[in-house]
C-alpha cells in the first residue's frame, strides 16, 4: 500500500508500508486498549458497584456512592478549586506559548531572515 505525506516543501512523498505494519498497529491498537482503556472502564464500572467484583448479589449496581460524592460540601469545594487551578494552568499555557511562537516567528534569524513586504 502507497500512502502520500506531505514534506515542509509541500512536495508529495510517497512511501510503502511494510506487509506486517498493519499487523504491528493492529498490536498496538490492543495494546493500548489493554493497558490504559480496559483498566480505566473497570474503575468506572466499579464505581457503580456495592461491592466490587461481587455479580451474584442481588442488585449489584448502585448510585448511593456518587450521591454521597457530589452533594459532599468539602468534595465540590476541592472540585471548584481543582476546576480553578486547571482553568488558569491552562490559559497561562496557551498565553505563554502563544507569546514564544510569536517571538521564535516574528525575530530575524540566520537560518530564515526577515524579509521586507515590497
Amino acid at each position: 500500500m502507497v500512502l502520500p505525506s506531505t514534506t515542509l516543501s509541500s512536495s508529495v512523498v510517497c512511501f510503502r508500508l511494510r506487509p506486517l505494519r498493519f499487523v504491528e498497529i493492529s498490536f498496538l491498537v490492543f495494546l493500548l486498549t489493554y493497558v490504559a482503556v480496559m483498566p480505566l472502564a473497570f474503575l468506572v464500572i466499579g464505581s457503580f458497584m456495592r461491592r466490587y467484583g461481587f455479580f451474584n448479589i442481588p442488585s449489584p449496581f448502585t448510585l448511593t456512592h456518587w450521591h454521597h460524592m457530589l452533594t459532599d460540601p468539602i468534595f465540590l469545594v476541592a472540585l471548584k478549586i481543582s476546576l480553578i487551578i486547571a482553568s488558569a494552568a491552562a490559559i497561562g499555557g496557551i498565553l505563554l506559548y502563544f507569546a514564544l511562537a510569536y517571538l521564535l516567528v516574528s525575530r530575524r534569524t540566520v537560518t530564515a531572515p526577515h524579509e521586507a513586504p515590497s
